[in-house]
């Protein structure tokens, strides 16, 4: 007597097999391997081959060749090898549901019986890989506009975050002269020092402002993802939460720190070599510092440059994010946080005797203009309140479906908030134009305040928007025309200043600070950025995107899966004598109950062993020859809610998966407690 003790079955095809209706898949094949051996006794010291550990004495087959070879030889390999028998079954069906019906065969009261990993096809290959890096995939990813999927509550911020983009353009391809090639390029020195101190242009001169904007969209957008998970979940932990951000920004930083060594070779000009070293020499000495985003913690000139701390000082508040926003004191830590962004700016200005904000026209000497940018800008304590504030109108919104207000307080709210915001953004004209000499309880308090009441109009503008997603306001910023412009509107911000440095000493002639050639050099440079960043977007942004995005499928994947294999099941006797199957597991970290075949007046039934805490899973009977109708219903508060689930027939899909998707439209609707 001889055999083999598996049968695989044809893997391949039982995966590739896909059973449609209508064009529409319904399900495929999934393959399960099922591994059985008989019951054995407890090991009882060393054991071989030739000692039988299974005794037939006494039975009419001892000292037969089914003792001697079977009990007494075979049957040892069973403490370490399983009969495998390979099944395709439906991909609807879980892993739990087949050791469930294995169990009901009769010889399941003989064999030990239990399913392994069951294994779906998924098209994660060399193939899909590939194409993370197609162009023109990626291309048409960047254009493709798919309102259906789009969170309207949120559509305002591509708006907004573009026209920042562009106001950051103006900003540095005006003023990038003054701080890194000072007044060398520049025809007419007092013309330019003029014209710093019109009113006009303090939107330009105080431009440090509008990164804030930045700050306040990473904050809100990052906690309307999140928090509805730390509160479903629990959340990642500190290391992984960082670290998916950290994979998300380093591709096109490594890209643009590339760019940064080859750019002294792509130019000339009377000082285009010797300025092109000096920019580009923090890059080679300190460039480790911004692939681990700690560069805004040093010096200039020592700083790679300084267009590029925003992404340090998002990453450092996204930390203070995690440790604020894991647990439920989201209020009190968001408004401590905002209030450590006032304080400390104020307290460091007074410890420093600084002016009210960096002001480059007003500073003759340029390593004090570095030590005032040290201190009031690059440290990540001056951008908390921005941060901060964006958190807070994040949470807000993931707690509100309905913001709107009434005529009387929109009409306050918008002719008092922009007031706000602009009074912060031209105050300097007090200084730089007026020449009204500041006290330092003065610089203090507008060195910790500018930042909080320079926000509060785009604060009101995210609620508003959310609110009212069909107003004018609301429609343009969220217009198609804004979307693949804020999907580049990152790579634009790390290439834009290597585009106008460029333009700056690449000159052949002085540079006159007049409105016409001011519009005519930024709308080069946009142009210019554009067509870089779409490049830095093609070669290494979008890729990794990608490729995390696929990973990072994958692993949820197979997190769902492992979710579904904690179920166990019993029978349960009601109090009518009736049993009932129940499938007990845990969903989004809560313990499910689901019972079927329960008569329809199951409200009778003593509940007092149940936990209150859980949420039981009821199903109707129908009478006759009606198909049960599945309701779920809550105990967690003094009443009960139910939520229909419906009817379930033979030839549908398993009860519990039919069931988990009842509950997750549940969630989706925006009901994230049960």
């Amino acid at each position: 007597m001889s055999g083999t003790l598996s049968s695989l079955g044809a893997y391949d095809q039982c995966l590739e097999t896909i059973v449609a209706d209508d064009g529409q898949e319904v399900f495929r094949g999934q393959y399960c391997l099922l591994k059985l051996r008989p019951p054995m006794p407890p090991l009882k010291g060393r054991i071989n081959y030739r000692r039988p550990v299974i005794s037939l004495n006494g039975s009419k087959y001892a000292d037969t060749w089914l003792d001697r070879r079977i009990a007494g030889q075979y049957a040892t390999g069973f403490y370490s090898t399983y009969v495998y028998n390979g099944l395709c079954l439906p991909s609807s069906c879980t892993q739990t549901e087949l050791n469930a019906i294995t169990k009901r065969f009769i010889f399941s009261t003989i064999l030990e019986m239990f399913a392994t990993d069951c294994i779906q096809y998924e098209p994660f290959g060399i193939g899909r890989l590939v194409l993370c890096f197609s162009l023109i995939s990626n291309i048409k990813k960047l254009f493709l506009i798919n309102r259906e999927k789009m969170d309207e509550k949120l559509a305002f911020v591509h708006g907004v975050r573009v026209l920042t983009m562009i106001w950051i353009i103006c900003i540095h391809t005006f003023t990038v002269g003054t701080l890194f090639v000072p007044m060398l390029v520049y025809r007419f020195e007092d013309e330019a020092r003029k014209f710093g101190k019109q009113l006009s242009t303090q939107f330009i001169f105080n431009g440090y402002i509008s990164v804030g904007n930045f700050f306040f969209l990473s904050g809100l957008v990052v906690t309307y993802i999140s928090v509805p998970v730390f509160k479903r979940t629990g959340g990642p932990t500190l290391f992984a939460f960082i670290a998916q951000r950290w994979l998300r920004f380093i591709p096109s930083m490594i890209g643009v720190i590339c760019l940064h060594i080859m750019w002294p070779l792509m130019g000339s000009g009377p000082v285009f070599k010797g300025y092109a070293r000096e920019l580009t020499e923090p890059c080679s000495r300190n460039w480790w510092t911004n692939v681990l985003f700690i560069n805004n913690w040093l010096l200039l000139p020592d700083m790679l440059t300084l267009k590029y701390v925003s992404k340090c000082h998002e990453m450092q508040c996204l930390t203070l994010f995690w440790v604020a926003y894991a647990d439920d004191r989201t209020g009190l830590d968001g408004t401590g946080l905002i209030l450590c962004g006032i304080a400390i700016p104020s307290a460091v200005n007074l410890k420093t005797n600084g002016p009210p904000m960096p002001m480059p026209f007003e500073e003759p000497d340029l390593d004090q203009f570095y030590r005032d940018l040290n201190t009031q800008y690059h440290p990540t304590y001056n951008h908390l309140s921005t941060y901060f504030i964006g958190v807070l109108v994040g949470y807000l919104l993931t707690r509100s479906n309905d913001l709107r207000l009434s005529w009387p307080s929109n009409t306050i709210l918008w002719s008092v908030l922009p007031v706000c915001t602009l009074s912060a953004t031209f105050a300097t004209y007090l200084w730089t134009g007026l020449e009204w000499e500041y006290s330092k309880a003065t610089a203090a308090a507008y060195s910790g305040l500018h930042r909080f009441v320079y926000i509060l109009a785009y604060a009101w503008l995210a609620i508003y928007c959310s609110a009212n997603s069909k107003s004018l306001i609301s429609r343009f910023l969220g217009s198609n025309f804004f979307i693949p412009l804020s999907r580049l509107s990152f790579s634009v911000y790390l290439t834009h200043i290597l585009v106008v440095w460029y333009f700056v000493l690449e000159t052949r002639e002085l540079i006159r600070f007049t409105y016409t050639d001011f519009i005519y050099s930024t709308g080069g440079v946009i142009l210019y950025s554009m067509c870089l960043s779409l490049i830095l977007y093609l070669l290494f942004e979008s890729c990794w995107s990608n490729v995390l995005s696929l990973a990072l499928k994958k692993k949820r994947m197979d997190k769902t899966d492992d979710k579904r294999k904690d179920v166990t099941e019993e029978t349960k006797t009601n109090g009518g004598g009736k049993q009932s199957q129940i499938f007990s597991h845990k969903l989004n970290g809560k313990s499910i109950e689901t019972e079927y075949n329960i008569s329809r007046h199951m409200d009778t039934n003593n509940n007092s062993n149940h936990n209150k805490k859980k949420s039981h899973w009821k199903a109707d009977s129908g009478a006759g020859n009606a198909l049960p109708e599945y309701r779920v219903r809550s105990m967690a508060g003094a009443g009960s809610v139910y939520i229909d689930v419906g009817h379930v027939g033979h030839d549908s899909q398993p009860i519990n998966a039919h069931i988990n998707q009842s509950f997750n439209a549940y969630q989706t609707a925006g009901n994230t407690k049960l």
